[in-house]
């Protein structure tokens, strides 16, 4: 009898033990992926900066990382732009960036060894400038990195342009025969969609362009607080810190789109497309005119739309295929 009263406290004691051992092996296990992770975090600097990108449209966008505590010797930074690495450095110099446009996608990674770690994510909200270039097609292909060239993006190998007023010397105390203005100019506006809008498959983008940045008055200074009454602008200038030409000048709700061409968007609201580009074929969908002018519409030297005050809403005009390299595609 007393033999077997002593069976149930040493099971009760073995128990005690396995649980005590178990706690153990789990307080290191935590412990080591604690210190794993505190390791790969400490690093990639994980955690101990601050990504400052100035998109703001200015001339160049500006990418800055502030603080390093902790950070490895061996860790360096890439910027990817449109998913194509583009760019390393040490990360404690500020790295300036031209020739990007609205939705051009940046990625900014940590690499050390075989590791890599995802740091920031940006969509470009603003153009910057893009001296290095003078063509439309090199403009939107090509990015400017610390002035170098990177080859960034196939997918904007097209040249939409406009003819303000024709074939005639636009009217008002400027007049001047403008010739074509590429759609790459910064006071036109274009954003690219990955959706369907009104029945254009994806990719479409929404192209508003402006035909009167030659003009005095223009912007219009009630319109945009930070402009001088005394100041006007050319096709040369940049926009005014604080004004994003055509940003606002229309709204999308589902798979519809609707033109706005009020004061506020002046001056980016006077031709409204979509433009859906092929490698045999393209497509440009007129949306709206909210000009006075004969505005000619180009791709490349094909002259696509004679006169937009003719154009009806909806109307749909073909158009050139674009330059499709390797297996890019549309």
């Amino acid at each position: 009898m007393s033999k077997r009263g002593i069976a149930p406290i040493v099971g009760v004691i073995i128990l005690v033990a396995i649980t005590i051992l178990l706690v153990a092996v789990a307080g290191v296990a935590f412990a080591s992926l604690g210190e794993t992770t505190l390791n790969s975090a400490t690093v990639h600097s994980q955690g101990n900066y601050d990504v400052v990108i100035g998109d703001d449209g200015t001339d160049t966008l500006d990418i800055q990382l502030e603080g390093f505590n902790g950070r490895s010797a061996g860790t360096v930074f890439e910027v990817v732009i449109n998913g194509e690495p583009t760019y390393r450095w040490n990360g404690r110099d500020t790295v300036e960036i031209e020739c990007l446009y609205p939705g051009d996608r940046l990625y900014i990674a940590s690499l050390n060894g075989d590791t890599s770690r995802r740091v920031s994510e940006h969509f470009v909200n603003y153009a910057t400038e893009c001296p290095r270039y003078s063509t439309f097609p090199e403009k939107f292909q090509h990015s400017v990195v610390e002035g170098n060239s990177y080859e960034t993006s196939e997918r904007y190998a097209f040249g939409l342009s406009i003819v303000p007023n024709g074939p005639n010397v636009a009217y008002g105390s400027n007049a001047q025969n403008l010739g074509k203005i590429s759609l790459a100019n910064r006071w036109h506006h274009i954003e690219k969609y990955d959706r369907e809008i009104a029945g254009v498959e994806p990719p479409v983008f929404v192209v508003v362009m402006v035909d009167n940045v030659h003009r005095n008055g223009v912007p219009d200074p009630s319109a945009h607080a930070s402009v001088s009454g005394s100041k006007y602008y050319n096709w040369t200038d940049k926009p005014p810190s604080g004004l994003n030409p055509g940003a606002d000048s229309y709204k999308i709700t589902g798979n519809s789109i609707t033109p706005i061409d009020t004061s506020a968007t002046e001056p980016t609201n006077d031709v409204f497309l979509l433009f859906k580009p092929g490698c045999e074929q393209s497509t440009v969908k007129f949306l709206k005119n909210s000009a006075g002018y004969n505005n000619e519409v180009y791709l490349d030297d094909t002259l696509i739309i004679p006169d937009a005050r003719d154009a009806s809403s909806g109307e749909t005009f073909t158009a050139p295929g674009v330059t499709c390299r390797g297996d890019t595609s549309w």
